[in-house]
């Protein structure tokens, strides 16, 4: 997300994916909950503890002296507020325990999404693009796939036969965010917006040529229709929009693109005569986008996914949890709103579809007798048509805002991380992030990677905060010829530990931002902010012009948009042959570029391949 004033986190990442979480979708006869009630809670980290890993964490961002004025800060915060505050989230901790809840959910909730007023596109929503899905299918046939293996990956995880995860094979991990995928939709509100989800959902609310469609996917008892039989009411659905094309078809999608505020005023005056229509958007089990546009590369069907181009906004509905889109040219994948559930989440069940449709194996059988399809007519006034009209084109000035590049780096992936670097491929590819930076702006900046808290109850992510004085004296010394081979490698083992050391923290729950947060939300309104909080180090030191996420599969890629105005969005895959990178920048800001981070990363790549040879080894 990024900073907007008032917010109470500067900068927040938009994707977790647990470090070596184990994952068997649908194998085996584990249950998928059943280990939600031997989950610890979510931990207050200690007071002390966090005060002194904050200061740990700022010394690469800081001089000497402004280094001790924040200390001295920092110390006083410790004996005044700190302890006050510390205690009184202890007890909001038991309070929510009690309730079946952990201390952070709520407060993460609104804080970091509900209340975040910026378009969702680009900037809490994620996209995954289905790289290894066939592309030489018709475009129905494609979306009737797609449909079919979601409902029953459904299916599955309602006979709780999705396997739970765990991390490194043994920590059972929360499950509970899958119970969020389906029939859920954020609404837009004035101030804060809200979070709805449905029981009993059977259709899903397909997009084409600007028009919204009901269709029913599931038969009375909950069975999914045939693949041949949903294709039939896709081509149908298709057949009519495009004989509508010509007509004055209203942009209703272009209000979810838009700032919450406004967003919420338009569905506030739409709401007026298309209550029942709006409803049947919200309860549809997901969304799917027929797009009329051709993307002629990788790179472009990322970008009009993430963001788009002039023609898009209408034609998503961006506050569906799901919302997946097929191109005309075969290119699919998916935008997600993020607020009750992380992509790894959804990418579990993008796994598992895809999968089965490489192999060719997504289950077609089904009732053949789909109901015919519902067009959702519009009843819109005048003044609520030009409204909409302006909400189009502030749409597509967010969408086209956002540039995205795709690196697939070849030379080298996973398998020769763990044998030649004998490192961890996450913790090699963050320093090669930290290094693709420094060699870009000739400096280094706070940087958020996410890391899991899903071995507690309820438990979402947390912050590692990758730059560590021990990284930025590694990409000074990488950027310096003078400096030999073996002393990059001396600094680069200190890297890699420093990361790996605050990793296992955040997965221990004993990190820094989340535990901030909590104790910021339990200050009174009538007490002043502690200094702490105002200090230009914070402020500094929280905006995250690198937002990170490791996002690996071998069907999909995955992005984001920054979470800052100058800031870089890269989620990167580590597969086994090769280093897959999504990164993103906004094209108003004159001093960022995707382009020019990609070519900087793949210098980065080569510079750090070139350290190991026979003399010299990790």
């Amino acid at each position: 997300l990024r900073n907007t004033g008032g917010r109470f986190l500067s900068s927040i990442s938009k994707m977790n994916r647990p470090t070596s979480v184990y994952v068997a979708a649908c194998a085996g006869s584990a249950r998928t909950f059943q280990h939600q009630n031997e989950l610890p809670p979510l931990p207050v980290p200690d007071l002390n503890e966090s005060c002194d890993l904050y200061l740990k964490s700022i010394q690469p961002l800081a001089d000497q002296t402004q280094f001790e004025n924040t200390k001295n800060v920092v110390d006083q915060f410790r004996q005044n507020e700190g302890p006050i505050l510390q205690k009184r989230l202890l007890e909001h901790a038991k309070e929510t325990q009690k309730h079946n809840k952990s201390w952070l959910e709520d407060f993460w909730l609104d804080a970091a999404y509900l209340a975040f007023r910026a378009p969702l596109p680009t900037n809490s929503n994620y996209y995954i693009l289905f790289d290894k899905a066939p592309r030489n299918l018709k475009q129905t046939k494609i979306a009737a796939k797609i449909i079919r293996g979601a409902l029953e990956f459904k299916k599955q995880l309602e006979n709780e036969e999705v396997t739970p995860e765990y991390l490194r094979r043994t920590t059972p991990q929360c499950m509970d965010q899958y119970k969020k995928i389906f029939s859920t939709s954020r609404v837009a509100k004035s101030g804060t917006d809200i979070l709805l989800q449905f029981e009993g959902s059977k259709h899903v609310v397909v997009i084409a040529n600007k028009q919204f469609f009901n269709l029913q996917v599931l038969d009375q008892e909950g069975n999914a229709y045939s693949a041949a039989a949903l294709e039939k009411r896709l081509e149908e659905i298709l057949s009519f929009s495009a004989q509508h094309s010509h007509e004055q078809v209203p942009p209703i999608g272009a209000i979810t693109a838009i700032e919450r505020d406004e967003s919420a005023n338009m569905r506030t005056m739409l709401e007026k005569d298309n209550k029942e229509r709006l409803h049947s958007i919200d309860t549809a089990l997901f969304a799917i986008s027929l797009d009329g546009d051709e993307p002629n590369s990788m790179d472009q069907a990322g970008e009009w996914i993430n963001g788009g181009n002039e023609n898009t906004a209408p034609n998503r509905w961006f506050e569906k949890l799901c919302n997946f889109v097929v191109f005309k040219n075969g290119w699919s994948g998916l935008t997600g709103e993020h607020c009750p559930l992380d992509a790894p989440i959804v990418g579990t069940m993008t796994n598992y579809f895809l999968q089965h449709m490489s192999k060719e194996e997504v289950n077609g059988d089904g009732s053949e007798n789909v109901p015919a399809f519902e067009n959702y007519q519009w009843e819109i006034n005048p003044s609520v048509a030009d409204e909409l009209k302006n909400a189009q084109k502030k749409a597509a000035e967010v969408l086209l805002n956002c540039e995205l590049v795709y690196q697939r780096y070849s030379l080298y992936g996973a398998d020769w991380i763990k044998k030649v670097a004998k490192t961890s491929p996450d913790a090699f590819v963050q320093m090669s992030i930290q290094l693709a930076y420094y060699y870009t702006h000739n400096d280094s900046t706070a940087t958020y990677e996410t890391g899991t808290a899903r071995c507690f109850f309820h438990g979402r992510t947390d912050t590692v905060r990758t730059l560590s004085s021990d990284s930025r004296e590694w990409t000074v010394a990488m950027a310096d010829p003078q400096v030999s081979v073996n002393d990059k490698l001396s600094h680069f083992r200190k890297a890699l530990d420093s990361h790996s050391s605050y990793m296992k923290r955040a997965i221990d729950g004993k990190v820094i931002d989340r535990h901030f947060l909590g104790l910021r939300l339990v200050k009174k309104p009538t007490e002043d902010a502690p200094a702490m909080f105002v200090d230009p180090l914070w402020r500094q030191s929280t905006r995250f012009r690198l937002s990170t996420s490791n996002m690996t599969s071998n069907y999909y890629v995955a992005g984001f948009g920054p979470t800052e105005e100058d800031g870089y969005g890269v989620c990167y895959g580590t597969r086994s042959d090769s280093l897959e990178y999504s990164i993103t920048s906004f094209r108003s800001c004159a001093h960022t570029s995707a382009k020019n981070f990609s070519l900087n990363l793949q210098k980065a790549l080569d510079h750090m391949r070139s350290l190991f040879n026979e003399q010299a080894k990790l």
